[in-house]
Formats: C-alpha cells, sequence, structure tokens
C-alpha cells in the first residue's frame, strides 16, 4: 500500500526499461485495491495500449471487465461536459488529421465516428436532455456536411472544413453565467442510479480516498449511494459543473467536475504540496510558524473528465 501515491508515476513508466520491475507491484495493487488503481490505469492505457498491449490486456482483466459500474461512471461524468465543448474538442483532434499530410483516411473515417457517437447520436441510451437535444438541433447538419459514414468529409480541403465548423458553432450560443441545471440534461444514468438497485459485488467508492499515506481499508470506506439532482454550472468557460455525490454515511460530498481537460498536471502539484508539508511538518522552526500549504484532491478519470474536490468559503481570484 505504501505505493499507492506513486501509481500514476509507475503506470507511466510501465513502457520503459523499469516497467519489468514495476509491474509486479502494479498487478498486486489491481488486485488487492482494484479502485485504487483503476482510474490512473484508464487514463494511462489510453497511450499504453500502443506500446505495451499485453500489460494493459492482462490489467483491463483484473481492473476493467469485472468493474462495469466504475466504467459507466467514468463515461457519464464525460457527457458531463456540454456538447458544444466536446464537439469543439473533437474538432480541435480532427482538424490536425484533416491538415496532415499525407493525410489518413482511416483515422479520419474513425474520428468521424467517434464523433457522431459521442456527440451526434440522438438515440444514445440514457444521454440527457440537453445532450439530445444538441443532437437533434445540428446531427443534420453534420451527417449532410461530412456525409453518413464520413465519405464527403475525407475529401474536405482544410479551408472548407474550418468555415464549415465555425458556422455550426456560430449557430448555438451558450448561455453565460452560473446557473443551476438538473443532473437529467446531461446523465439520465447518474440522475437514477441508487446503489441499492445493484449486487453487493458492484460499488462505486467515494473518489479521494486513497492516500496512500495509511493501509488502506476497503470495507470501510465510503460507497457512492446516490446523486443529487440538481448540479451547479459555474461560468468559467469551460462551464465545469458542481456535482453533490451521497454517501452510504448519509453525507453529501460535492465535487467540481471540469470536462475537457487533463488533470494530471494538476494532481501532480498538489502531490508536490504534500511532500513539502511532510518536510515542513519535520521542521521546528515551520511547526512554530505553522507554516503548511492546503491541499485539496485531484482526480484524473480520462483524459477528457476529471473530478476536484469542492472547497468551501472560497472564492476566485477574480473576485
Amino acid at each position: 500500500w505504501m505505493f499507492i501515491r506513486w501509481i500514476s508515476q509507475m503506470l507511466s513508466l510501465l513502457d520503459k526499461p523499469e516497467g519489468g520491475a514495476l509491474l509486479g507491484i502494479l498487478t498486486d495493487l489491481a488486485q488487492t485495491y482494484p479502485q485504487a488503481l483503476y482510474y490512473p490505469f484508464k487514463i494511462s492505457s489510453e497511450t499504453l495500449v500502443l506500446t505495451v498491449p499485453k500489460i494493459v490486456a492482462n490489467l483491463e482483466r483484473i481492473l476493467i471487465r469485472p468493474y462495469p459500474l466504475l466504467d459507466q461512471f467514468t463515461q457519464h461524468l464525460e457527457i458531463m461536459t456540454h456538447p458544444e465543448h466536446r464537439f469543439k474538442d473533437h474538432m480541435d483532434a480532427l482538424k490536425n488529421l484533416i491538415k496532415a499530410s499525407p493525410r489518413d483516411d482511416q483515422a479520419i473515417i474513425a474520428m468521424f465516428k467517434e464523433i457522431s457517437a459521442d456527440v451526434f447520436t440522438e438515440k444514445r441510451p440514457l444521454f440527457g436532455d440537453y445532450n439530445v437535444g444538441f443532437a437533434k438541433k445540428h446531427s443534420l447538419e453534420w451527417y449532410s456536411a461530412c456525409g453518413q459514414e464520413g465519405q464527403k468529409l475525407i475529401k474536405m480541403d482544410l479551408k472548407k472544413f474550418q468555415d464549415f465548423i465555425v458556422g455550426m458553432m456560430n449557430k448555438h450560443k451558450m448561455a453565460s453565467g452560473t446557473m443551476k441545471m438538473k443532473l437529467k440534461e446531461f446523465s439520465l444514468w447518474l440522475t437514477e442510479f441508487e446503489m441499492a438497485n445493484h449486487p453487493s459485488s458492484q460499488y462505486i467508492e467515494l473518489p479521494g480516498q486513497y492516500t496512500g499515506l495509511s493501509k488502506p481499508i476497503p470495507d470501510d470506506h465510503i460507497k457512492i449511494s446516490s446523486f443529487d439532482p440538481d448540479v451547479l454550472v459555474m461560468g468559467s468557460l469551460r462551464k465545469p459543473k458542481r456535482l453533490k455525490i451521497r454517501g452510504n454515511d448519509e453525507k453529501d460530498y460535492p465535487f467540481l467536475v471540469k470536462g475537457g481537460e487533463d488533470l494530471r498536471l494538476d494532481q501532480r502539484v498538489q502531490q508536490l504540496f504534500s511532500v513539502m508539508n511532510e518536510a515542513l511538518a519535520t521542521d521546528q522552526a515551520c511547526c512554530k510558524r505553522k507554516l503548511w500549504v492546503r491541499t485539496y484532491p485531484v482526480l484524473p478519470m480520462t483524459s477528457r473528465v476529471g473530478i476536484i474536490a469542492w472547497l468551501t468559503n472560497t472564492k476566485p481570484n477574480k473576485e
């Protein structure tokens, strides 16, 4: 368990010469504390699958397949990001494929299918009313311009592609300012989730309980019971959302869901602050002056979404 706080760093070395020495440790952690390793592995496997596919497959067998609820949880956190933002992020990635020389038509078609499934599928299960509304409003234009199978997209030049994207984005303006919305606007799965409706072996632990500072006792960890039906949409550019998680201890735990961002760097900064606090705690002069850095849990879930523990009684710098 002493290695838990360094899981992300160990995963990043799996395809390096040191990986062989670390694989046994990571496998033991996956078997003993699967939910400690699940999210870091989920995000690292996006690149590791290209370099060490056999290792990824073995860890997936331990971590991913036995825990479908965790996979659904992360998928529906991703679609809490406004579809306008998910569409723009996809377009940035697609633009790089369009302007590449030589072009990889297969990669463009694969990206087209991914975008269509994520943003323009009206009948995606438990998708949320706002997501469905966006798909209904814009799917006809998307498929008309790109073709039902993306065949028109691979013939577009860069200028035509950019004009098409700008035109689509200008037709849909998001409301500004901080506001309250219903969780069902983004995800019916999160709205309807009740721990009591699932087998006792299937549960989601409240994220952030594996600190690596003491030996974990998973049976004593707080489990997610349900989610508050209201979310607070922040007025900043990426529209992050405060989501209240209801624990099986009958307490609410608010988190900020940030989409379209890879929070691994933010997590590393908090880890650095934690190490600094340990150093400060060993210095007598620092202890007398009560010097320490306030830290908070930052939890990357995938390369596209993560959650941050909500800090009460705080204000943004602009205020």
